[in-house]
């Protein structure tokens, strides 16, 4: 789950694979890592993760939970 802070209060609800991704996304902004690391930790397609990651963050930038750093990354 993810928590709205800036005084809306509002939950987003996660699925487990969701969530992983978000763990990893969070640690460092890279998509192309995070997308390795959870292909690896579900023993999936690699291109098949970074299609979920990249819409997950694309969704995350649509309700403002997610926003782009000076340097272009997220």
């Amino acid at each position: 789950m993810l928590l709205d802070v800036r005084g809306r209060g509002r939950w987003t609800f996660l699925s487990s694979t969701a969530a992983c991704i978000w763990a990893h996304l969070s640690a460092d902004g890279d998509a192309e890592k995070a997308s390795t690391a959870v292909a690896d930790h579900y023993r999936v397609d690699p291109a098949m993760v970074e299609i979920d990651t990249r819409a997950l963050a694309e969704d995350l930038l649509t309700r403002k939970l997610l926003v782009l750093d000076g340097g272009g990354g997220r």
